[in-house]
């Protein structure tokens, strides 16, 4: 009897942790680290591009925030390393006179600070949120990198080769890569009574981070998948 009723205390003890969990107004800080599926918008005169056919594949990680704005909303600051860029095939085939298969990357790397007001709904398990909001980003790094492979056909001597062109980008005013980026940010998500999130986010970056042509525009696009922790 003394261990069942020890038992059922225990059990009581548990949900009303997690009840608490669940429905904190008190601040929790958090890790979070995921992939990103970058890509990026060109526009040349006016007329938008998506150059992101082939899509880079990167990451992020950092830290969050989540402070409450009542029973329902909260904002959730955060500061992240965030990968970007694009990558994208080219094929070119001339039939029996030559083949070029080529392939262009640029990865940019960045300090990101995003701000998310966020709708929170209550469930069993943890609590489902949403929400959208700006951030800002500073570049770190920038590498270009292309490289191909050729083949001539027989009238031209049938020999084939391959080349690969990689080089550290300058970043700033006098640079090939704007520093500053930003934009909007949507991100939704649960997170379970653990602790434990899953998340996905959109950036839209609204900045031409291309500093050497007046006419052509380059704006970032990322998809982010994460895992998270809130403390």
């Amino acid at each position: 009897m003394k261990k069942s009723l020890l038992t059922l205390v225990a059990a009581v003890s548990c949900f009303t942790a997690s009840a608490q969990f669940r429905n904190t107004s008190s601040p929790t800080f958090g890790i979070k680290g995921g992939v990103n599926f970058a890509s990026v918008t060109i526009s040349q005169n006016g007329t938008s591009s998506d150059y992101g056919s082939g899509t880079l594949t990167s990451f992020s990680a950092g830290v969050f925030a989540d402070l409450p704005l009542g029973e329902k909303f909260s904002v959730q600051p955060g500061l992240f390393y965030s990968g970007k860029g694009y990558k994208i095939k080219v094929n070119f085939d001339m039939g029996s006179a030559f083949n070029i298969n080529a392939e262009e990357s640029l990865k940019l790397a960045y300090i990101q600070l995003p701000v998310h007001f966020l709708y929170n709904a209550d469930a069993n398990f943890g609590r489902f949120f949403f929400g959208a909001g700006p951030f800002a980003a500073a570049a770190i790094k920038a590498k270009g990198k292309i490289s191909g492979d050729i083949s001539l056909g027989e009238e031209y001597g049938g020999e084939s080769g391959s080349n690969t062109t990689e080089q550290d980008l300058e970043i700033g005013s006098n640079g090939v890569i704007k520093r500053l980026d930003y934009g909007v940010t949507g991100l939704i998500g649960v997170r379970f009574n653990n602790g434990i999130s899953l998340s996905a986010n959109y950036d839209y970056g609204l900045a031409d981070i291309y500093n050497n042509s007046v006419s052509q525009k380059m704006k970032t696009r990322t998809i982010g998948l994460s895992l998270g922790y809130s403390f």
